[in-house]
């Protein structure tokens, strides 16, 4: 019963070690890589080869054939398997196409073959749109669980038939000497095998290798200090088979290298038992153990056989055997589905509205208090209601709209709404014309005649010949979609179903159903309960042969929106009320700009539709509907959640301190970095670079230089994380602006330049940046724009480069913009003053609902940083992190500047437009007259609309003459910088309790030689460790503090312990307290002192404690960190920043900052300056060579700041790994000289309580 085998078979009853086959895990393969090679407009010879693909996988002899084109009969039992994927992958034969090209479908089928038999194949050459090598094996479970969670959505189901043949495969592998006999006769046989293996190995080296024979069979068993055979011999140190057969984890590859190696150069190699040996090593059974992870393969009904065999032959001895059979098989044959989960309650972890969190099985009437067994759970568990609510669970939620269930990505609705928003996105043109979107009828006739007609992605060609065709467009060029070549999106559930119901067109009164049956297909693997689903519901809609073909169809991946959020909420318009399905369908419907092709972004930011301002009213229902609103009833990650959690934690002690509920929040929003992108994004671009480099010298033979060729080719891909030097590539080494030569090595000396102004948009990308000549940047018109004769000289140079694929589309509508319009300066300005952010929008939502008279507006970090370059303000995240802090006052100066001068851009955004362009002109024109810009803060364009009229004043500086309101910019700036200047901000760092995991889960042998002694956790309860091996390395959830007497000659002593509370016992403490007493006293029992009392009963990590005056984290059971953060001046800010970036910096100024970091530990750390010596180091640092220098004020500044345990000073003088500072909490706190206390702090740091011991 403890391995009763896999249940991948769960549709085949009636499978015995006879009649196992290949059958089915060959069909699903078929049916999978169609499906998949469909989708992406591809052939392949799969289906013609199924026969032949089965026999070769059971390891029968092929004959030749006109399909498979052998030349002579394949005998696949005495084939290797590289012989054998060598043979599939060209009955695979993938067809080349518009996805692959003739290398790839050959490398894609070769590595399919590869991974099907168990060998190393490269995902990447399959699933090409992988960035890196994604090379797996099939019996290595952690790759391919890690393979997983990165395999395509629509990859999924054909990694999945992968899987399915390999298991089979090495099914058929293990059955193949059963001769109709059970499992049990297939292990006798490999047992007798293995016997004859050895004996054949043994005689091999013998005979040919005699020198060899003890170390290889023997193992290092003579101790040579002593000169005799040692009796307890360590098996790690061992060689050949003896590591082989003694050693946990030996590998059989490594084994079959030694094998190799000791007949290597020899007769041997010649001998016929050699090579048929060494044949079976490279198929993986000669010697092969009995008990590994290929059992993994066998199904439980192999057990069931052998099962009801024994009962048959023992009943006569046993009776109860016989009428308890049903429930012996049970006992083997029943299985949980997931959809079930688990089957009480009883004890479960509640949310805030005492529903279980992590339990939803339902029981059927009368049986809510019934036992459950395995012969009896399905007559207790309501299965299809426990379905609905394992579906109400893991259907995500929308986006934009709270708790509302999102839709399947395979759904007809969400794979319209992608097409429509990837085609509405598109744009075409004819004989070189002017590109324009298409209209309503062009789109729907495209999605009628192409779209509808194939599984597969639509590329532009198809559509350029359609509209050469229908619309007799000559010379029609389409563009723009989500794809190079092509668009990405497709409509392959509308032909898939099209196909299943034998209809040319789907019916609307079918639409519910299909959708219907999309959801279930997407949220249940197990076929079974979907056929179950289907055939209660649409049975008597739907043949045999139809719910076949629909539970044979995998659909997987969910979207990211709702139903709700693309047809529920309707907007009232010129026409009547529309969706956002019904804009992307027709066009916008307002009269003043009639069925305008529109995308989804651009629908749901129009002013005059208003989406956004419904969606957060239909938010705003909803949680005013929840009675005890909480955080954890958002959307969201746990990391959003948590977020939104502290955000309203500290607002509420803000609240709480000023005793009056604020006006106005501001909350800093900053960009979200995806961590999957680090590292890709500047190979990217450097390919990129590369591939127009060449496309130039290959089309505008003119314009090719092959200097800056050259130097591309000399280039790190990594350096062009270097924006001039990447500019320079793009711009194929000359000024944009004037078209003279750049010189690569004075990159320095020249200017980017934002072509759009950062007073109209803040646009940070290379599509709105320019290198250019300091002189040619000066040379704008009054709108800040490029002059008329910059873009008359330079257009056919910009034209180049953009064909070549240098510049894209945007960068050359900026460059050659002659005006910008006030609907798109309305659309700039409020792209600014709007987040879309969800942890935005949720932490708004929270603040709102609890502080409903208060206004919450987001200030985008773009401001704070461009404020910071006006005012030239420091900012260093490495000395500590009062930045967080500085920049939420900048958030709120700039906040508060808003609402006083521009109070309508949170409302009304697009009612500005007309004042950007005044503002711009005037200071254009002031700064053209007098050869200098008005103010002191920059050129005119130089910053945002926002920061540039920040940076003004509201009134004339001299006469006190107001003329617009009583800001006066000068006196921010001095209150700003005053108040960066503080080094009086408040530090809290939340404590953190450890999950998860119980102990590391390595394995330990008792014999293993630096491990094995100290094991005290078992394998299981009851068995020793010290015999059966364990695990080590127990994980601690937190730490508590108990009050003990020590018995000493001179009586009691009372004492203080501090100890650790293993994980799993915090997991008992959290439904009985009384436990963590009970697990206390066997503490105390252990160190042979008496218990007396719980004196605090969590001490997490990050815990602030006071030893003496100095503040320290504790980080673990002996461990702390410093807690107390520096603050330097301005001048050694500056210093420290050119140390950190590798910068030149003066000795003096390294000794000035040296010094003042060493009086900041005399202030806020000495004992770890003790710890790392140092007070004492000041000559050995002056001495320092320069880099030695720079890195050791780094790793000081780290430390201190708690960010390391450890740093190197032995550049320095110190020692390589220094700074671990160690505490007896237990001996500091029993000192009665000691003044020890914990400190816990409130969320914004202000209030703290002390409990001294």
């Amino acid at each position: 019963m403890k391995a009763r085998g896999n249940f991948l078979h769960q549709d085949t009853p009636g499978l015995t070690a006879a009649n196992a086959n290949m059958g089915d895990a060959v069909e699903k393969l078929c049916v999978a890589l169609e499906d998949w090679c469909t989708l992406r407009n591809l052939e392949c010879n799969i289906r013609k080869n199924q026969k032949n693909i089965q026999n070769l996988l059971e390891g029968k002899t092929v004959e030749v054939s006109a399909e498979n084109a052998l030349k002579e009969s394949f005998d696949s039992s005495r084939a290797s398997r590289k012989d054998k994927a060598t043979i599939l992958s060209t009955w695979i034969a993938i067809q080349p196409g518009e996805y692959l090209d003739a290398k790839q479908a050959k490398d894609a089928s070769k590595e399919i073959a590869n991974v099907l038999f168990g060998l190393q194949g490269n995902m990447k050459k399959i699933f090409i749109e992988f960035e890196e090598d994604q090379k797996i094996r099939l019996d290595n479970d952690e790759q391919v669980e890690a393979f997983y969670s990165l395999c395509p959505d629509d990859g999924v189901a054909l990694f999945e038939s992968f899987q399915s043949i390999y298991s089979a495969y090495i099914l058929m592998g293990i059955l193949k000497n059963a001769n109709g006999g059970s499992i049990s006769s297939c292990k006798v046989a490999a047992y007798d095998q293995y016997k004859e293996d050895l004996k054949l190995l043994k005689d091999l080296v013998r005979e040919f290798a005699s020198e060899k024979y003890d170390e290889f069979f023997r193992g290092d068993i003579f101790d040579s200090s002593k000169g005799f055979r040692a009796r307890n011999y360590n098996p790690a140190t061992a060689k050949g088979y003896t590591k082989y057969n003694s050693v946990r984890g030996a590998s059989y590859d490594d084994f079959k290298k030694e094998v190799e190696k000791i007949f290597k150069g020899t007769v041997a190699e010649e001998d016929i038992r050699y090579v048929d040996m060494m044949q079976r090593f490279a198929e993986g059974t000669f010697l092969r153990r009995l008990k590994t992870s290929d059992n993994g393969s066998i199904p439980y009904q192999l057990h069931l056989e052998e099962m009801d065999a024994i009962v048959e032959n023992q009943k006569q001895f046993y009776p109860f055997l016989e009428s308890e059979k049903e429930k012996l098989e049970s006992l083997v044959t029943f299985r949980i589905s997931y959809y079930v989960g688990p089957l009480t309650q009883k004890n479960a972890r509640l949310d805030n509205h005492n529903n279980a969190r992590f339990a939803w099985s339902q029981r059927k009437e009368g049986k809510e208090h019934a036992r459950v067994y395995p012969w009896n759970w399905e007559e207790v568990i309501d299965r299809k209601q426990s379905a609905a609510k394992f579906m109400e669970r893991l259907t995500g939620t929308c986006t934009y709209i709270l708790d509302e269930p999102v839709l399947p990505r395979c759904s007809l609705l969400y794979e319209e709404y992608c097409l429509l928003n990837e085609l509405n996105g598109s744009k075409w043109r004819d004989m070189g014309g002017d590109w324009h979107r298409f209209d309503y009828e062009t789109r729907m006739e495209i999605i009628e005649n192409l779209f509808k007609k194939k599984k597969g992605s639509v590329k532009y060609a198809a559509v350029e010949d359609w509209l050469k065709c229908e619309k007799h467009k000559s010379c029609a060029e389409v563009k723009g979609g989500q794809g190079e070549t092509g668009f990405e999106s497709k409509l392959s559930s509308y032909v898939f179903f099209k196909e299943v119901l034998h209809v040319d067109e789907i019916d609307e009164a079918d639409i519910p159903m299909i959708e219907e049956l999309i959801w279930w297909n997407t949220l249940f693997e197990d076929r079974s309960i979907l056929k179950e689903s289907i055939e209660d519901k649409y049975g008597d809609r739907l043949t045999d042969d139809q719910i076949k073909a629909i539970c044979k169809k995998r659909f997987t991946g969910w979207g990211r929106l709702s139903k709700e959020l693309l047809c529920g909420i309707k907007t009232h318009t010129d026409n009547g009320p529309y969706s956002i399905m019904d804009v992307l369908r027709e066009g916008n419907p307002n009269n003043n700009a009639r069925s305008e092709t529109m995308v989804f972004m651009e629908i749901l930011r129009d002013d005059k539709f208003g989406f956004d301002k419904l969606i957060e009213e239909e938010n705003m229902r909803r949680v005013s509907e929840v009675d005890n609103f909480d955080v954890n009833d958002l959307p969201g990650s746990p990391a959003v959640r948590r977020t939104v959690n502290q955000a309203k934690r500290i607002v509420d002690e803000i609240v709480g301190i000023a005793g009056c509920e604020p006006q106005n929040i501001f909350i800093e929003v900053t960009r979200d970095e995806d961590g999957r992108n680090k590292g890709r994004r500047t190979k990217r671009r450097y390919d990129n670079i590369k591939n127009a480099i060449a496309a130039l010298k290959k089309e505008q033979k003119e314009y090719f230089n092959k200097d800056v060729s050259d130097s591309l080719n000399k280039t790190n891909p990594s350096d062009l994380d270097n924006e001039r030097l990447a500019l320079y590539f793009m711009q194929n080494g000359k000024c944009m602006y004037c078209g003279k030569d750049l010189d690569i090595k004075q990159l320095d000396k020249y200017q980017v330049d934002h072509i759009l102004p950062q007073s109209y948009v803040k646009d940070d990308s290379f599509e709105n940046k320019a290198l250019v000549h300091m002189e040619d940047n000066q040379r704008k018109s009054a709108s800040m724009l490029l002059d008329d004769s910059i873009i008359r000289k330079m257009k056919p140079y910009w034209e180049a480069l953009r064909a070549a694929g240098l510049i894209g589309e945007k960068k050359f509508k900026n460059l050659t913009r002659v005006r910008v319009s006030d609907k798109e300066l309305g659309g700039f300005i409020a792209r600014q003053m709007v987040e879309t952010s969800q942890s935005m929008k949720l932490t708004s939502l929270v603040l709102e609902k609890t502080y409903p008279n208060t206004n919450v507006r987001p200030v985008k970090a773009g401001f704070s940083s461009d404020l910071r370059k006006r005012l030239d303000l420091i900012k260093c995240r490495e000395i500590n992190d009062y930045h967080h802090a500085h920049d939420a006052y900048l958030a709120c100066e700039i906040g508060q500047f808003i609402t006083m001068r521009h109070n309508k851009l949170y409302e009304n955004p697009i009612s500005y437009s007309h004042a950007v362009k005044d503002f711009i002109a005037k200071r254009a024109k002031y700064a053209n007259d007098h050869g200098t810009p008005m103010s002191t803060y920059g050129m005119p364009g130089s910053s945002s609309f926002v920061i540039s009229s920040f940076l003004t004043s509201g009134f004339d500086e001299e006469t006190g003459e107001i003329f617009k309101d009583a800001w006066s910019a000068e006196v921010a700036a001095v209150r700003i910088r005053e108040s960066l200047n503080r080094k009086d901000c408040y530090i809290s760092r939340m404590p953190e309790e450890t999950s998860g995991a119980f102990w590391k889960e390595t394995l330990i042998s008792p014999r293993d030689p630096s491990l094995g002694k100290n094991l005290s956790l078992p394998i299981k309860k009851g068995l020793d460790p010290r015999k059966y091996g364990g695990y080590n390395e127990q994980k601690f959830a937190y730490f508590f503090v108990y009050e003990a007497v020590k018995i000493k000659k001179k009586g009691e002593v009372k004492e203080y312990v501090f100890a650790a509370v293993p994980v799993q016992v915090a997991a008992i403490v959290a439904r009985d307290p009384n436990a963590l007493t009970g697990f206390a006293k066997k503490d105390a029992e252990a160190r042979k002192i008496k218990f007396l009392r719980i004196i605090r009963e969590k001490v997490y990590k990050y815990q602030l404690i006071e030893v003496n005056g100095e503040r320290l984290y504790i980080t673990g059971l002996k461990s702390v960190r410093n807690a107390r953060q520096i603050a330097l001046s301005q001048d050694m800010t500056t210093v420290f920043l050119k140390a950190i970036n590798d910068k030149d910096v003066a000795e003096d100024e390294l000794k000035s900052l040296f010094e003042e970091i060493v009086q900041r530990y005399r202030l806020c750390a000495n004992r770890l300056g003790n710890q790392l010596k140092i007070f004492s180091l000041s000559d050995s640092f002056n001495s320092a060579n320069s880099e030695s220098k720079k890195r050791a004020l780094v790793s000081l500044v780290a430390i201190i700041d708690a960010k390391t345990n450890k740093i190197d000073l032995s550049g320095i003088g110190s020692g390589k790994a220094v700074g671990n500072m160690r505490l007896s909490f237990s001996k500091e706190m029993s000192n009665s000289k000691n003044h020890f206390a914990f400190i816990d702090q409130s969320v914004t740091g202000m209030f703290e309580r002390k409990t001294y011991l």
